[in-house]
């Protein structure tokens, strides 16, 4: 298993994999101006999503802010090989989500109130909003600069 995790090529049973992405290797570094941790590389092999065996390295970009006012935040941006791309950005009990993929939108869009807001396993609650396409841009010039 250790080597085939190496690989990005393993299978973790569904039921021990409750993870909505799961990487099975991400190098990232400290960046002092940022206050954050980001990858240090713009393939990440991305292993499951939704439980669901992935295994495939896919441009990603993945940022974990940790600034000293506690005001921490996690941010992904994954692209496909289709070149549709996926931003999700995690503060204060937000999901901001966008795409270049109109339906991905549209689907997001058309969530009714209730749908918005999930409930996690540990009982907090986080809400998800569409937010415009500039912001995924934002973050992904930010996220290259932080790799130099």
């Amino acid at each position: 298993m250790i080597d085939l995790v190496s690989l990005n090529e393993f299978d973790l049973p569904k039921k021990f994999n409750n993870y909505t992405f799961l990487f099975s290797k991400v190098p990232m570094k400290w960046n002092q101006e940022y206050q954050s941790f980001v990858s240090t590389e713009e393939k990440l092999p991305l292993a499951s999503m939704g439980g669901d065996m992935v295994n495939r390295m896919l441009t990603c970009y993945i940022e974990a802010r940790m600034p000293f006012d506690d005001d921490d935040r996690l941010y992904i941006y994954l692209k496909s090989p289709s070149r549709n791309y996926y931003f999700f950005g995690f503060r204060q009990g937000i999901m901001n989500v966008v795409s270049n993929s109109d339906e991905f939108n549209e689907i997001v869009a058309s969530l009714k109130s209730k749908q918005r807001i999930v409930k996690m396993d540990d009982g907090n609650t986080y809400e998800i909003q569409l937010v415009e396409k500039s912001t995924a841009s934002t973050f992904l010039a930010r996220a290259q600069e932080a790799q130099k």
